[in-house]
């Protein structure tokens, strides 16, 4: 499923992350960005969109953290 607003998420940023993983960045831009693992390299994270499957590349200097996604709530 796909988050909507006002929908309540629980972001553990210390737990380790593993491919396939939901998690949520926060981004130096101000934004937010959630999707799925896809891998994490040194320079930076993968993730797949939950809408649509687009890939997208973030560099660990561009991000503020990161961390998994443990739950989630309808509001």
């Amino acid at each position: 499923p796909v988050y909507r607003k006002g929908d309540k998420l629980i972001i553990c940023p210390e737990s380790e992350l593993r491919r396939g993983d939901r998690v949520a960045l926060k981004l130096k831009s101000d934004s937010f960005q959630i999707g799925e693992l896809v891998s994490e390299s040194f320079s930076g994270f993968c993730f797949c969109s939950l809408m649509g499957g687009e890939k997208n590349l973030f560099k660990k200097s561009d991000i503020i953290s990161v961390g998994r996604i443990v739950w989630a709530g309808q509001g």
